[in-house]
């Protein structure tokens, strides 16, 4: 997404304490937050773009801020049309070329929100994805960790695949990882677990996400434990129904963790499963 070394990529979720669950469609909401992004990052030479969430009134509001270019007021209606071209004073093209803006528009639209933006020429931009707050089904403060990571003696040495394809939950988890010492591994979808598992290096443990792009968890632990039938695979989903867990264990699973992972629960299994 940015390869800019002159821009800083910031992150502020004022709703962090809280343990949001959301009902909706998690592959179009990372879709809309995509393209904002990577509009932001390709016409914002320097500065920072910002991805943040916050609560305004009954509205959940993803946010994208950038001190890019920015927009003439009289053109911020018809950014979002399909192929709509804008140009600044050097015919400069920016915002809303091709189909990213009004896809994301539309898409928003399906999932019961909408998609503004805030902008003005030379001052950057602030395109704002509302999800009305109903959409929240759990908002309870996230249990409080009571974890004492130096009660991990045997972690050093150990290495711990991570396989996941969001990014944020994969620095979360090697966060906790590396607290136990343990040399940690990242693959961002099943094919590159796979490889990686087939590499020579020897993983005590993969904890690995179901839901993933090129190939799911189901496959690539099938296709790992085939030619590894000891290896150890902690299946990491967003189904936390108790009944699912037999739906682990047959497919070849050690166990399973359910999404948002709860660190008590996360340092327990991962002692009983790796004996420490």
């Amino acid at each position: 997404m940015n390869r800019n070394a002159d821009l800083v990529i910031r992150l502020k979720n004022e709703l962090h304490p809280l343990n949001l669950a959301i009902d909706s469609d998690r592959t179009r909401i990372k879709q809309i937050i995509t393209n904002l992004m990577n509009n932001a990052c390709k016409f914002t030479e320097k500065g920072y773009v910002e991805l943040g969430l916050t609560k305004q009134e009954e509205q959940l509001a993803f946010y994208v801020k950038d001190t890019g270019i920015g927009i003439n007021e009289n053109e911020l209606d018809t950014i979002f049309e399909r192929f709509r071209k804008t140009e600044d004073d050097s015919h400069r093209l920016y915002r809303g070329t091709g189909l990213g803006l009004a896809i994301s528009r539309s898409l928003a639209y399906l999932l019961g929100g909408s998609l503004h933006v805030e902008s003005s020429l030379g001052y950057g931009s602030v395109f704002f994805f509302f999800l009305p707050y109903s959409k929240v089904v759990s908002d309870k403060p996230a249990p409080k960790a009571n974890v004492d990571f130096a009660d991990m003696p045997n972690g050093t040495g150990r290495d711990v695949l991570v396989v996941e394809d969001e990014k944020a939950n994969y620095l979360y988890i090697k966060k906790m990882l590396e607290k136990m010492d343990m040399k940690v591994h990242w693959a961002e979808n099943g094919k590159e677990a796979v490889n990686l598992a087939s590499s020579g290096v020897r993983f005590d443990v993969i904890l690995m996400d179901i839901k993933l792009p090129v190939m799911d968890g189901f496959e690539a632990a099938k296709i790992i434990l085939s030619g590894n039938p000891n290896q150890v695979i902690i299946a990491l989903t967003a189904y936390a129904r108790p009944e699912d867990r037999e739906r682990f264990i047959q497919a070849g699973f050690t166990d399973y963790l359910s999404k948002p992972i709860n660190p008590n629960d996360f340092l327990s299994l991962l002692k009983r499963v790796t004996n420490a």
